[in-house]
């Protein structure tokens, strides 16, 4: 069972070939960009930063971070997208 302290990383939009969205929640949301986005996030304020995202050991691709730390967020909790 889910517990509302739960991480949640999810797929927020229709996938298509040009762009999807994944939105990350809760209390590791930094953590968990800084293990799969480069470079790396300073975690510090609402930002938006372009670098990649590592899929796997040897694929990379294209990505912008979008960051809205606690409080400031629609959940109310850190959200990267």
């Amino acid at each position: 069972m889910y517990q509302l302290e739960d991480t949640i990383v999810a797929v927020s939009s229709p996938t298509n070939e040009q762009r999807v969205i994944v939105r990350i929640t809760g209390p590791d949301t930094i953590e968990k960009c800084r293990q799969i986005f480069s470079p790396q996030i300073p975690g510090e304020k609402n930002t938006v930063i372009n670098g990649t995202v590592a899929i796997d050991d040897e694929l990379e691709i294209d990505a912008s971070l979008y960051l809205f730390l606690a409080p400031h967020s629609y959940t109310g909790e850190d959200v990267a997208e």
